[in-house]
């Protein structure tokens, strides 16, 4: 069930890649963006990772903070997404226990969707991040989640198509209106 804008954030408490325990709970008091990836290989979500890194300067002077769920295993993030060097936590979830607490979805059609967008498809097309290995499901769309100091949803943002994220600007006025 997807979830909405107003409702409280579901707790969770995990450990990143590099074996930080991360708990929703300690963001309390913060601007937090909570972002579901498909899997580590995938190129469109590693071209999303590289753009939220060129933007994380001013995300992080903004004091949002960020957590990014993934379908795989550690050991797969660290030999891909990982060598991004992320300045936000990558969390594994193989099992998407997470991801089912926040109803990120699968659609059959979602991989083709993306073909809609050419610019997109031939940018990944092209990009280093085409070679990486799928190893996970292919259909699962990305989700992310703005969430306020007090633990709140302020704006849940679940994609259309495999490469679909809340879009920039959108997170430039959450940090600007807390809405």
């Amino acid at each position: 069930m997807r979830l909405k804008a107003g409702e409280k954030a579901p707790l969770f408490e995990v450990e990143d890649i590099h074996g930080q325990r991360i708990a929703l709970k300690d963001f309390a008091g913060q601007k937090l963006m909570v972002s579901f990836y498909r899997y580590s290989g995938c190129p469109f979500c590693n071209l999303r990772v590289a753009d939220m890194i060129r933007h994380y300067p001013i995300f992080e002077k903004q004091n949002l903070k960020m957590i990014s769920f993934w379908q795989s295993a550690k050991e797969d993030i660290l030999e891909t997404v990982g060598k991004q060097d992320a300045p936000f936590p990558l969390v594994p979830d193989k099992e998407m226990k997470i991801y089912a607490l926040y109803g990120v979805e699968r659609h059959l059609m979602a991989p083709l969707k993306v073909l809609l967008n050419p610019a997109l498809s031939l940018r990944a097309l092209f990009s280093p991040f085409m070679k990486l290995k799928i190893a996970g499901d292919v259909d699962l769309v990305p989700a992310d989640f703005l969430i306020g100091p007090d633990l709140t949803i302020k704006r849940s943002y679940y994609g259309s198509h495999i490469a679909d994220h809340i879009p920039i600007s959108e997170i430039e006025s959450f940090l600007v209106t807390g809405q």
